[in-house]
């Protein structure tokens, strides 16, 4: 998060799999460890689940349904623990990835919050992605 200077390093795992001509499969665990931030702020440790179907036309575009899981515990705000904001969320959402050359991918998706699993005293907001990876 730019404002509060927080940098959340991530480690995860992933699997994907090719159904038929076109279909793919993915699904992945992730854990993000944040660091302090600015003013004694930090980011809940989180863990982070999902599972994604792709369709793929062709080489250069690929369309992807999502589903999400995102648990966070306690945060710092301002030196303080604040543990209103723990819990588990659920999420839905779509990207559209375009590879326009070969080692470059554009993604740009949404997540939509749909429930959550555990008190949380503020309702997720909806998210709008984007990406670019750089394959070196």
């Amino acid at each position: 998060q730019v404002s509060t200077g927080g940098v959340a390093p991530s480690l995860g795992l992933g699997l994907v799999s090719n159904l038929t001509d076109g279909w793919s499969a993915a699904g992945s665990i992730q854990l993000q460890v944040p660091l302090m931030g600015r003013g004694g702020n930090q980011a809940p440790l989180a863990v982070s689940s999902s599972v994604q179907l792709q369709y793929q036309p062709n080489r250069w575009v690929a369309a992807r349904a999502s589903f999400e899981t995102r648990t966070e515990g306690t945060r710092l705000l301002a030196g303080q623990v604040d543990s209103g904001n723990r819990g588990t969320s659920l999420f839905v959402g779509g990207d559209i990835a375009v590879q326009p050359k070969t080692d470059l991918i554009v993604t740009l998706g949404t997540r939509i919050p749909v429930a959550v699993l555990t008190e949380l005293s503020a309702r997720p907001s909806p998210l709008i992605l984007l990406s670019v990876v750089i394959d070196v």
